[in-house]
């Protein structure tokens, strides 16, 4: 087993190929941007330099109401194909256990359809999450301006955003620009608004007239109907991808997904569970 080998080029390198392989992605350029720091760390079986199994640990901290949680997110959970069946997960999976279980809240993932009876034989059982959605009629033209994430000034501009913002959900993500960057660095770079009648910043994506919204940042809490309108009359439907501060006209249901499915291990999600919540969608690893 190997872990905190980032800076190691062979095994990054071999790391990468393996995820390319298994999921289709890739770290080397978050990497190069200097977005992959401590929070982010493979746990890896190798061997002759190569990496053939890993489970990722991603630390993560989230403010709940009045309260702070620091869980363990798992992500990039692969196995190379003629490795597969030898249990090298499950030798991942207890040494992070043994390292992390009694000092963290708790320990939760997000897994396929395709592995729903695999993490129940680690302890982990089903989660539920809420999510918070409505139909809406907007009268005016859009006033948002794209961010372009091309750069390092756009990069930078989000950071400072980020940094400076107020919390804008009941279950706020903390202290990890890493993941945020990850996504809206590569897959989520035309995603990035800035609405300036309220000084916020947005990340959204617009489909058949559906906005998800993912996250608004501001240095005060954000007026939700007004970043809404902002995006003009073309929306006809805001779904939220994440828990907001006052829910008040939306609908809340229970997320149904036909592909991520939430496993939890730990005692830490109780207040998480019963008041209905959701981990933000930029929070997934």
């Amino acid at each position: 087993m190997v872990k905190s080998y980032k800076d190691n080029s062979t095994l990054r390198s071999s790391f990468n190929s393996l995820a390319r392989e298994t999921f289709g992605i890739s770290f080397e350029e978050w990497y190069k941007n200097g977005f992959w720091g401590e929070m982010y760390n493979p746990y890896s079986v190798v061997r002759d330099n190569e990496v053939v199994a890993n489970v990722s640990v991603n630390k993560m901290e989230f403010e709940c109401g009045n309260k702070k949680r620091k869980y363990i997110q798992l992500g990039t959970v692969m196995t190379k194909k003629e490795y597969r069946g030898r249990g090298m997960i499950r030798f991942l999976m207890d040494e992070i256990k043994k390292e992390y279980l009694d000092s963290a809240d708790g320990m939760y993932l997000f897994a396929n359809n395709s592995v729903l009876d695999f993490y129940p034989r680690f302890g982990f059982r089903r989660g539920k999450e809420w999510n918070f959605h409505k139909k809406v009629k907007i009268t005016g033209s859009s006033r948002v301006q794209q961010i372009p994430m091309e750069s390092r000034h756009g990069w930078k501009t989000v950071e400072n955003a980020v940094i400076s913002s107020a919390n804008n959900s009941l279950f706020e993500m903390k202290n990890n620009m890493g993941l945020i960057m990850f996504g809206l660095t590569q897959f989520m770079k035309d995603n990035v608004y800035y609405i300036e009648s309220e000084d916020a910043y947005a990340v959204a994506d617009i489909e058949n007239a559906r906005l998800v919204l993912y996250a608004v940042y501001s240095e005060r809490p954000a007026d939700l109907e007004k970043i809404i309108e902002a995006f003009g009359s073309e929306i006809t439907e805001v779904v939220l991808g994440f828990t907001p501060l006052d829910g008040e006209g939306f609908t809340k249901g229970e997320i149904h997904s036909h592909d991520l499915t939430l496993f939890l291990l730990g005692q830490g999600f109780k207040e998480f569970e019963n008041a209905g919540m959701m981990f933000p969608l930029l929070s997934h690893a």
